[in-house]
């Protein structure tokens, strides 16, 4: 049974999420004639979950072909979500929702195998007149490098539960109050694993996980800060880094905007905190159960009208 919250931030969640995901990879390698996914009780989809799950279904469904069907939820909101991306009719139900509730229709979701702009220049017309000429340009280029990492970094070793690694990236895009909210998942190695191993570089890195994060529990998300930071200081070369440091870049410069990587067990966020008025702070975290891969989340910003 699908849990009742998609949410990659809530470690009771994030263990169900995981879980399920985890048990349907059993069942398929295991080769049952049939697999029913039961979306009952499934009320609540946040875009960090709701992705995971839809790029790991995907994953399976082309590997194994009409092996995994569901039964319609009984949300509204949440059948309308999976008919819009198209998550239900790959599970052999036919569409039956009009699709109205207005946090669905905004969603945009893609997918693709190459670095390739017209996968996403579709999804981004709708918001281009809302964003800075500057913001648009380095929007565009950090998706492009986001999708290099993905492709070119994400998938240089198997990926070690038994299944195909086949290169491939999943994405959501929606706007909301004001704010134009974009997340980017593969399903590879992670960023520790996928960091230049070379001497200098792994010397290099290994300083950046002493010095910025201190004696934090945390090895998977120092690594993450670690790849953003190594990624600003080798702009030139072409490693998993560079499109974390070219996203972070961005972030920074845009005000109110905010950026959160997970990549297997680790968790970074650079965001507004609100409780202490702060304009942006780091926070760190690794979870026991790991996604066994990379998703990035950033929030920018829409202009409410002419710049002054």
């Amino acid at each position: 049974m699908a849990p009742q919250i998609f949410h990659l931030s809530s470690a009771r969640w994030r263990t169900a999420l995981v879980g399920v995901i985890g048990q349907l990879r059993r069942l398929v390698r295991q080769g049952p004639p049939k697999i029913i996914i039961d979306f009952s009780i499934t009320k609540h989809l946040h875009p960090c979950g709701t992705l995971l799950f839809v790029s790991e279904l995907d994953r399976l469904q082309r590997e194994f072909a009409g092996v995994i069907r569901c039964n319609y939820p009984k949300d509204d909101v949440v059948e309308q979500l999976f008919q819009h991306i198209g998550l239900l009719q790959k599970l052999g139900r036919t569409p039956r929702k009009e699709i109205t509730a207005g946090n669905v229709t905004p969603w945009h979701f893609e997918s693709g195998h190459e670095i390739d702009a017209s996968k996403f220049a579709s999804m981004f017309e709708d918001y281009a007149g809302s964003l800075w000429q500057s913001d648009r340009r380095d929007l565009w280029v950090g998706m492009q490098e986001a999708m290099a990492n993905c492709i070119e970094h994400a998938y240089t070793e198997e990926r070690g539960d038994g299944l195909p690694s086949r290169k491939r990236w999943w994405m959501f895009a929606r706007e909301e109050s004001g704010m134009l909210s974009v997340a980017l998942c593969d399903l590879g190695i992670g960023i520790q694993r996928s960091l230049p191993k070379n001497p200098e570089a792994a010397g290099f890195i290994q300083q950046i996980v002493n010095v910025v994060t201190g004696q934090r529990k945390t090895p998977e998300a120092k690594h993450i800060k670690a790849a953003i930071e190594y990624g600003k200081t080798r702009t030139k070369d072409r490693h998993r880094g560079k499109g974390l440091g070219q996203i972070f870049g961005f972030v920074e410069r845009s005000p109110d905007s905010s950026l959160r990587i997970m990549s297997n067990k680790g968790i970074y966020t650079f965001a507004p905190e609100r409780r202490t008025g702060e304009e942006r702070v780091e926070h760190f975290a690794d979870y026991n159960d790991s996604i066994e891969g990379t998703l990035i989340q950033w929030r920018i910003p829409l202009k409410a009208g002419d710049p002054i």
